[in-house]
């Protein structure tokens, strides 16, 4: 911990212990960061169980640092949000009563074993203990160093995934993310009709949280193939597939790699959002639509699924014209980078998809140094011209026909020459 811990997250775990002990509880660091900081990975999520009242522990940790909580009675749990933006989960140790397969668990105050007991696999059951006298102490009930070590995914009983099916969606993420594998048990278990069933049942704002994190892997490939493994397609998706699908899928991965080459990183559009259109291409686009609604997803990214369900559409218009990026501007002008990557991984071959990333980055330089109120004071009175010209010179910029506002500005009275005579 000392040696791959910044000092400032060491200090509020040295800080937690001394509060646990002064009000005679305990305190636990668990979850993602303590398994990556066994395996070498970066994590700053904070997440700590405290056995007693974890409530009144959380109000203390945050008047120490100025801090607010957020606290839900019903789960046991509390958020501490420090001034500078970090947040610290906290939990009293609970065990959770699951009334039926797919529905949210009640919860009950209990002890550290049967809080760990609750985990989804035995990676994510390790425990270190904060207090001052045994601060460091990792606590291990069931293996997850081991299982760690070995790079396997195990769950802790049978009925894991339909106690929470979503446990197989974040498996499918730790096999890709971690380099980890489930072993024969678990991922016999992840297979049954039954998981499927209660999958199915799991509201569209749960599935979503989690698929949004499994969509921000890059490796969609190997996850849609594992999901096809397992009969996760149609439970999750409600769709059904066949080999031209497969075909664009496997096109993603260079498709991301030009996107990566010309912008030089890939910040700037929704790996989650892009996976889902690509996903739903090949729907009709208000199905596409009525299918990703019941993620709860926003207005606008439902748009941009939709718009890439067009993609047929839109390279057969594009493809009889030169795919320069002014010209590709006459077409893809209003759609999001994300439809736009998805409709030219729809395309039959990769200079589709680099003319296309050329576009995009073309037009998010895109810079017409001129305004409305110099097409006034040219004499051309408000009205739809003015959005008709300014077409024209985006149309060039991005052709390099036009370079500075002094060549727009030439050109705009080039054309009201041209139709003055």
């Amino acid at each position: 911990m000392v040696e791959r811990l910044s000092p400032g997250i060491l200090r509020i775990l040295r800080e937690a212990g001394i509060i646990a002990k002064n009000l005679g509880c305990k305190v636990y660091l668990v979850g993602g960061m303590l398994r990556d900081l066994l395996l070498c990975k970066p994590n700053q999520d904070l997440d700590l169980v405290v056995v007693g009242d974890g409530f009144r522990f959380a109000h203390h940790l945050a008047a120490g640092y100025s801090g607010t909580v957020k606290i839900n009675r019903k789960f046991l749990t509390a958020v501490v949000f420090l001034p500078e933006g970090a947040r610290i989960d906290v939990a009293t140790a609970r065990k959770e009563f699951y009334s039926s397969p797919a529905a949210l668990p009640e919860v009950k105050a209990s002890n550290l074993r049967e809080d760990l007991y609750r985990r989804d696999f035995t990676i994510n059951t390790l425990a270190v203990e904060l207090n001052p006298e045994r601060f460091g102490t990792l606590v291990d009930f069931f293996g997850g160093c081991s299982d760690l070590k070995k790079g396997v995914l195990r769950v802790l009983h049978d009925s894991s995934f339909l106690d929470d099916p979503t446990r197989i969606l974040r498996a499918v993420r730790f096999e890709n993310s971690l380099g980890m594998v489930m072993e024969p048990k678990t991922y016999s278990l992840a297979g049954q009709l039954q998981v499927r069933e209660a999958l199915s049942r799991v509201s569209g704002s749960r599935l979503w949280a989690e698929l949004h994190q499994l969509l921000a892997l890059e490796s969609i490939d190997t996850v849609l193939r594992k999901f096809c493994e397992l009969g996760l397609l149609e439970a999750i998706f409600h769709i059904n597939i066949d080999e031209e699908w497969w075909n664009v899928i496997g096109r993603v991965p260079a498709a991301l790699d030009i996107y990566r080459k010309e912008f030089g990183c890939l910040a700037k559009i929704s790996l989650p959002l892009f996976h889902l259109a690509v996903i739903y291409h090949f729907l009709a686009p208000d199905l596409a639509a009525d299918r990703v609604r019941r993620f709860n997803l926003k207005k606008h990214e439902i748009e941009a699924v939709s718009q890439a369900a067009r993609g047929k559409e839109i390279l057969k218009r594009v493809s009889s014209l030169p795919r320069t990026p002014g010209e590709l501007h006459k077409t893809l002008s209003g759609l999001p980078p994300e439809s736009i990557l998805a409709i030219s991984a729809q395309g039959a071959c990769l200079a589709i998809i680099r003319d296309m990333v050329k576009y995009l980055k073309k037009r998010e330089e895109l810079n017409v140094e001129v305004s409305g109120e110099d097409l006034k004071e040219l004499g051309i009175q408000p009205g739809p011209e003015y959005s008709t010209i300014l077409k024209k010179l985006e149309y060039a910029y991005l052709d390099g026909k036009l370079k500075n506002r002094r060549e727009a500005l030439d050109c705009i009275r080039g054309l009201l020459a041209h139709k003055g005579s």
